[in-house]
C-alpha cells in the first residue's frame, strides 16, 4: 500500500503588481519619495481591499521597504510577521515576530504566541516550548486575543513532536517523480485504477499579474498516469468541468468514473472580497466530453465555503460523502458528512463530531473503506508543526481515538491531503 502525501504549497497566485492611487506599482523602490508612513498606509489598504493571500505578497514589499526606513517602529515588524504568517513563510514570520518580542514585548502581546508558533513550524521545539510558556505568564489586555488555551495545545504538540521524532515510523516519504509537480502548487491527489492519479494544479508555472495577464492562472483539475515510479501524460480535464474564469480543484470520481464531484472557488465581493468555494458535479457525456456542471445546493451553505469532498461508508456499509466547511462560527474549517441516496442526491448534512473537529482547522478527509479508517489533517489537535495528518478508526458516530500519523508523514511544516492507493 502506498501513501500519497502532499505538503501544503502556498494556495495563492503571486501578484506582480500593486495599486497606489489607481496606478499600477510594479516596484516599490521606483518611488523613493514615498515616505514610510505612506508605504505602511498603502500596505494596509492592499490587505483590507485586496484579494486575500494574493495581497499579502504585495503588502510585504511595501512593509519591508518601510522597515528599512524606520526600524524602531514596532508596528511595521508586527505587520510583517502577520503578513508572512499568512504567506506561510514561517522563517520570515519568525524573524519579524522576534524583532517585536525582543525590542518591545508589550507592544503586541500576542506576537509572543505567534513567535512560538513559528519556532514550532520551523522545528525549534524546545525554543517554542519556552516561548509558549512565557506567553502563558503575560497579562492580556481587554483587546488582546486570548490564545492561552491554544498555547497549551501547542506545548503538548511540541512534546508530541519530540517523542515522535525519537521513534519515527518505517514509512518512507518520497517526492513524486515525473511531470505532475510544478513550481507553484499541486495538491489533492486521488489515486485511480491503472496507476492513474486525479489531482489539482495550476496550468502556469510562474507567478502572474492577475490584473493584466491573459493566462489561465486559476487552479484546474488534471489527470496523469504512472509507469514504475514516474508520472507522465499530465492532462488537464476539458471545459466543462474546468473553467478558465474560476478555480476548480479537490475533485473525486465515482467508482464507475462517470460522475465528478469537485470544488469551484470564486471571489465574493459581497463577502469582503473573500474567496468562497462550493461543491459541484459533472457527469460524463462520452469518453471525451463532460456535461455542464451542477451545483450541489443541498451540501453548500450560502456565505460559507464548502470543499474537499471524499467518499466513505457508514456503519451499515452505505455510501456517504465527507466534505469540509467553515459554516460553524468561530470554529475554522470542520469535517462534515452526508448520506449518498440511491438516486445520487444527498441526505442531511451532519457534523463529524467533537472528537474529530476542533477550534482549529480540520480538513482534507480521506476514508479508507477497507480498514474503516478516516485520515484528515488538523492544526487543532496536538501537532508537530502546523497541519498534521491524523487518523481515527470507525464510522460516523462511532469513531475511536484520534492518533497522529507520526514521522516522517508529518513534519514541522504543513502536511495534508493524504490519500491511499
Amino acid at each position: 500500500m502506498k501513501y500519497f502525501l502532499l505538503a501544503l504549497t502556498i494556495p495563492f497566485i503571486l501578484f506582480a503588481s500593486a495599486q497606489e492611487d489607481g496606478k499600477t506599482v510594479k516596484n516599490v523602490q521606483k518611488y523613493p519619495k514615498v515616505k514610510w508612513r505612506k508605504k505602511v498606509k498603502i500596505a494596509n489598504k492592499i490587505i483590507e481591499e485586496g484579494r486575500g493571500y494574493q495581497s499579502y505578497y504585495n503588502a510585504a514589499q511595501y512593509l519591508e521597504d518601510a522597515y528599512k526606513d524606520k526600524p524602531d517602529k514596532m508596528r511595521i515588524p508586527h505587520m510583517l510577521g502577520e503578513v508572512n504568517r499568512q504567506l506561510r513563510d514561517y522563517v520570515a514570520a519568525e524573524k519579524y515576530y522576534n524583532d517585536v518580542v525582543t525590542k518591545d514585548p508589550e507592544a503586541w502581546v500576542n506576537d509572543q504566541f505567534y513567535l512560538a508558533q513559528m519556532q514550532k513550524m520551523n522545528g525549534k521545539y524546545e525554543e517554542a516550548k519556552k516561548t509558549f510558556n512565557n506567553y502563558l505568564k503575560v497579562s492580556l489586555g481587554k483587546k488582546d486575543l486570548n490564545l492561552k488555551a491554544l498555547a497549551k495545545v501547542e506545548i503538548e504538540g511540541c512534546d508530541t513532536a519530540l517523542a515522535l521524532l525519537a521513534s519515527p515510523t518505517k514509512i518512507k516519504v518520497e517526492k513524486t517523480e515525473g511531470n505532475v509537480n510544478t513550481t507553484i502548487q499541486d495538491f489533492s491527489p486521488k489515486p485511480l485504477k491503472g496507476g492513474r492519479v486525479l489531482f489539482s494544479s495550476q496550468n502556469t508555472d510562474t507567478a502572474v499579474n492577475i490584473t493584466t495577464s491573459k493566462d489561465a492562472y486559476h487552479a484546474s483539475i488534471f489527470m496523469a498516469e504512472k509507469s514504475g515510479k514516474v508520472y507522465s501524460g499530465r492532462t488537464m480535464l476539458p471545459s466543462p468541468p474546468n473553467d478558465s474564469k474560476t478555480a476548480n480543484n479537490n475533485a473525486i470520481l465515482s467508482a464507475d468514473e462517470k460522475t465528478l464531484i469537485f470544488t469551484r472557488c470564486f471571489d465574493s465581493t459581497s463577502m469582503g472580497n473573500r474567496i468562497v468555494c462550493n461543491l459541484y458535479k459533472s457527469t460524463k457525456k462520452n469518453d471525451l466530453e463532460w456535461n455542464e456542471v451542477e451545483e450541489l445546493k443541498s451540501l453548500n451553505l450560502a456565505g460559507s465555503t464548502t470543499t474537499e469532498p471524499a467518499w466513505g461508508v457508514d456503519a451499515d456499509g452505505k455510501d456517504i460523502i465527507y466534505f469540509v466547511s467553515n459554516r460553524k462560527a468561530d470554529n475554522g474549517l470542520d469535517i462534515y458528512y452526508a448520506a449518498v441516496n440511491s438516486d445520487g442526491t444527498f441526505g442531511a448534512v451532519t457534523d463529524a463530531g467533537s472528537s474529530i473537529n476542533t477550534k482549529g482547522d480540520d480538513l482534507t478527509p480521506f476514508y479508507d473503506n477497507k480498514n474503516k479508517t478516516l485520515y484528515f489533517s488538523s492544526d487543532g489537535h496536538p501537532s508537530i508543526g502546523g497541519l498534521d495528518v491524523f487518523k481515527t478508526e470507525g464510522t460516523p458516530g462511532n469513531f475511536g481515538a484520534v492518533v497522529n500519523a507520526g514521522v516522517p508523514i508529518n513534519s514541522s511544516a504543513d502536511d495534508l491531503y493524504l490519500a491511499l492507493d
